[in-house]
């Protein structure tokens, strides 16, 4: 996997691709991670795309992973002013690579927050209508964040934000954390030991990746974008590409009853639940990942031929 550095908005972003394992590619694969998350927590992802014969690019997103951190005074916390800086960044990579010039048909993974971006990035592709956009896969997506009265937090949010305190990290939220015997069997993501330890794991072997948790700046942008976006009625009737979406049963990390509801508002969704499984869904239980998979592979067949 290669991986480059790009200078958007004066703000370092990391990239990665990925050759398709054999022969010629049929397709490209956009791999977008979540909240905390970086290009080498879905390099099992990125390796099921190329083994079905799709080059794949991942990112790490603004604040996120070795691209540049922006939040005040603390390097470990996420910051964003706007979500429109995480699409000119997924953007700028693809340009960047060679995969706006419109001569491969393009699908999109995305999970958690990922998966909210990738719907709003297929959507602002497909407007321009230079990239071929096949569909969109969806893990776990976060199309509400866990709040209530939305439009009311966001205006409490950014008067927040503009008291000054857009840079300061949210009080408690920690991001990923671990029990000190290693896997809690309390967490919200995920009920297989090692799929719960991959992140940490990582994070000890390149400490440079930590993240722990929003800034107010953050969460106001990731509200902001799903009141406006993927929990907006119009907007998600008004999409026009296929979408496999896969939901976890036992759903805390992310709104689980705006997911099915939205969701649902998208003409001919492939919506999948699995019950019991938590919201980090390619890191589950190995019948879950294997049953994911199985209609991953089916999706990606079914509008990408080989």
């Amino acid at each position: 996997m290669k991986t480059k550095m790009i200078t958007l908005d004066g703000l370092d972003v990391r990239y990665a691709v990925e050759a398709p394992k054999k022969g010629k590619a049929r397709g490209r694969m956009v791999v977008l991670p979540g909240f905390t998350e970086f290009i080498e927590k879905h390099q099992d992802q990125i390796d099921g795309f190329a083994a079905m014969g799709l080059e794949v690019l991942s990112i790490d997103w603004p604040g996120q992973g070795l691209s540049t951190r922006t939040a005040d005074g603390h390097p470990y916390k996420i910051h964003s002013p706007s979500f429109s800086q995480h699409l000119r960044a997924i953007r700028g990579a693809m340009e960047d690579a060679g995969w706006m010039d419109g001569k491969q048909p393009v699908m999109i993974f995305g999970h958690s927050m990922g998966g909210h971006l990738g719907l709003r990035l297929a959507h602002g592709l497909k407007a321009k209508g230079a990239v071929d956009v096949k569909g969109v896969m969806l893990s776990a997506p976060m199309i509400l964040i866990p709040v209530v009265m939305s439009k009311l937090t966001l205006s409490l949010l950014t008067g927040i934000c503009r008291l000054g305190f857009s840079k300061k990290g949210v009080p408690g939220q920690q991001g990923f954390s671990r029990s000190s015997d290693g896997f809690n069997p309390l967490n919200v993501l995920t009920r297989d030991p090692e799929g719960y330890m991959l992140q940490h794991n990582l994070f000890e072997e390149n400490p440079k990746l930590k993240t722990r948790g929003p800034t107010f700046g953050w969460v106001r942008a990731a509200l902001a974008s799903c009141v406006k976006t993927t929990s907006n009625e119009g907007w998600m009737r008004g999409l026009d590409f296929p979408v496999q979406a896969h939901l976890a049963g036992n759903e805390l990390v992310v709104h689980r009853s705006a997911s099915k509801k939205y969701l649902s508002l998208i003409k001919g969704v492939d919506l999948n639940v699995y019950d019991n499984a938590r919201h980090e869904l390619m890191l589950e239980l190995p019948e879950v990942r294997q049953a994911v998979w199985a209609k991953l592979g089916q999706f990606v067949d079914k509008h990408i031929k080989a």
